[in-house]
């Protein structure tokens, strides 16, 4: 079924392409030839060395990117504008351009993973299992619905906010993206890390806590003062305290990042409210 799947978006590719073959003028024996080729790299057989080297390369590299799906999908459901998602991406969906794309959603199967999260406890050992299970889909999931909940609750915030980049500094600076969105002194701090091979490298261990953040720290807005309060993570429910260096307040992307890849850390205008 998937070298099914992939000849039929080569066909499409290279039809589109207009080089060899197109939608107006089919170039049989091209196609054909093709297909063949397409069969002959996939076929499951002893000495099909692309297939081989192709798999390790791919179980290498697929937490990365099941790493970066989630700091998108932060950054996308809290940057400025109206987030969009795809249907059927609420979990990881692997479906390529049409034909491929075409495939019937399995809405059920998505109904019963939002039940089963939403009756989880949003602490710690709770978002830590996601993280720790990512392959599933739920982790994806349950940031959406986390956010999506949140962004209906703070309306004016997103709709609103104005959006602030944030300085980063430390060990692993260049490996993370922050901005804040505030809105008539209520406040978020988005944290969704990059460039992750750069940043575990070859280590199986998830991207958590101060063995992999080290030093890094980011900057709170100007104006933020440690009498402020506390900024809750909407993810976990846990309480991130910022820091006094010099003129500004900083936070500790260790403290912040200690139970999921990403952080969604919230101030309220009246912070004795939070």
């Amino acid at each position: 079924a998937y070298r099914e799947r992939i000849e039929a978006y080569m066909i499409k590719a290279a039809r589109e392409a207009k080089l060899q073959t197109s939608w107006a003028n089919v170039n049989a024996d091209y196609e054909d030839a093709l297909t063949q080729f397409i069969r002959a790299a996939l076929e499951s057989r002893e000495g099909n060395l692309f297939l081989s080297d192709f798999v390790g390369f791919q179980r290498r590299l697929v937490r990365f990117g099941l790493l970066n799906g989630l700091s998108q999908t932060l950054c996308k459901l809290t940057a400025p504008g109206v987030p969009d998602i795809y249907q059927g991406d609420e979990i990881w969906d692997f479906s390529l351009v049409d034909p491929d794309n075409r495939r019937p959603v399995d809405y059920e199967k998505r109904r019963r993973m939002l039940a089963q999260l939403q009756a989880l406890a949003p602490d710690a050992h709770g978002v830590r299992a996601l993280a720790d299970n990512l392959s599933d889909g739920r982790c994806k999931l349950y940031l959406i619905w986390k956010v999506l909940q949140f962004r209906r609750e703070h309306e004016e915030l997103f709709r609103r906010g104005e959006y602030l980049p944030l300085r980063v500094s430390g060990e692993h600076a260049s490996n993370l993206c922050a901005f804040a969105r505030r809105h008539e002194g209520e406040l978020i701090i988005v944290l969704a890390p990059r460039l992750y091979l750069r940043l575990l490298a070859e280590r199986e261990q998830q991207p958590l806590g101060a063995e992999i953040w080290k030093d890094t720290r980011i900057e709170l807005p100007r104006g933020y003062k440690i009498g402020d309060g506390l900024l809750r993570n909407v993810l976990d429910g846990s309480r991130t305290p910022p820091t006094q260096q010099g003129e500004r307040a900083e936070i500790l992307a260790a403290t912040a990042l200690a139970h999921f890849p990403v952080a969604l850390l919230h101030r309220p205008a009246n912070p004795g409210r939070s």
